[in-house]
């Protein structure tokens, strides 16, 4: 499969539809007029999410350190809490600032927090995958993945309207 690269969503959701076979009418996607603008609307950031949870693709990794929550620790189990980025989809790696590596099984992630055991750190520096919306620096293979689900997502409703089925 070949695709030129989309610049918009609206762009991403016409290639799914193309490769359903389907006219590409989606002119906007934040203000739906028609069903299939709806249906767009409906399923373009969920899969855009779900593409970007699947792999730590290089053009959506992000570097931060953050700061322990000191206002808001655990309730109990755990001795630290870090508010994570508003903009964080997966983490993909974690460390204290004198190097010493957070394994899944070290931290628990709640209600928009990582909760430690880790004494004395006020600091933790995190590797993440972020909610990155910009199309044109995502990488092709991301792209076409995104495509592919969003016409996976697409094809149930289109295909369940009589309208639309064809021989």
């Amino acid at each position: 499969m070949s695709f030129t690269a989309p610049a918009s969503p609206e762009a991403a959701c016409n290639l799914a539809l193309t490769l359903l076979k389907e006219d590409p009418a989606i002119v906007d996607l934040t203000l739906p007029t028609t069903d299939i603008e709806a249906l767009a609307n409906l399923w373009y950031h969920q899969k855009r999410r779900l593409v970007l949870r699947s792999h730590p693709f290089n053009f959506a990794l992000k570097r931060v350190i953050l700061s322990a929550d000191l206002g808001n620790p655990p309730t109990f189990g755990r001795t630290s809490a870090f508010t994570i980025p508003t903009d964080w989809l997966r983490f993909v790696s974690i460390s204290t600032g004198d190097g010493l590596r957070i394994d899944a099984t070290d931290k628990d992630i709640e209600n928009g927090q990582i909760l430690l055991d880790v004494a004395n750190t006020t600091a933790l520096n995190c590797r993440y995958v972020y909610d990155h919306t910009d199309l044109l620096k995502w990488d092709p293979l991301a792209l076409e993945t995104l495509i592919l689900h969003l016409a996976l997502g697409f094809a149930p409703t289109l295909s369940a309207n009589a309208e639309r089925v064809t021989e």
